[in-house]
């Protein structure tokens, strides 16, 4: 009979032991892929920002919101601004991302427009804004964009960065 109970007591001793292995495996296991996650993670958001592509030839407004999803943001053309009371040929409200900001076309065959925008690429502004430029189109309205720098290096690379 104590042979019995000893076998028993064994065997209930082994299966105990055999759950704290488990328990103990998968949580090394859950601790090695929280930590491949992390490093994965680590790795994306140290990764260089891709080049632009430049592919895309800008004539119109609609271009420029065409050309920032072809670099991997989303724009939208949402408005029609009043550009002549700037001296600008067009204007429009592109959003980018989800933030707001204003485009405007100049005509560069007009004196008036053509000494505006040399009055922008002067100042650096616009309506009390900060204005980048490139060839005859001028954005203001960007700065509020979480990455703003790189809104500014696509903005400023299209048709060869022919910006002012």
């Amino acid at each position: 009979m104590k042979i019995y109970l000893a076998i028993a007591t064994l065997l209930i001793l082994g299966a105990c032991s055999n759950e704290v292995t488990k328990d103990t495996s998968t949580e090394k296991t859950n601790a090695v892929e929280e930590s491949s996650v992390n490093e994965t993670t680590e790795d994306i958001e140290e990764a260089p920002e891709s080049e632009i592509k430049t592919n895309l030839k800008v004539e119109t407004l609609s271009d420029i919101a065409d050309y920032f999803e072809l670099n991997g943001h989303m724009a939208e053309i949402f408005s029609e601004k009043f550009a002549g009371q700037i001296g600008a040929k067009a204007g429009v409200g592109i959003e980018i991302d989800g933030d707001v900001m204003e485009v405007y076309e100049f005509d560069l065959s007009n004196p008036d427009s053509l000494e505006r925008l040399n009055t922008i690429n002067e100042s650096g502004t616009l309506l009390s804004n900060e204005a980048i430029s490139n060839g005859n189109f001028v954005m203001i309205g960007y700065e509020s964009h979480p990455d703003f720098e790189r809104i500014i290096e696509i903005f400023k690379s299209f048709n060869g960065g022919t910006q002012n």
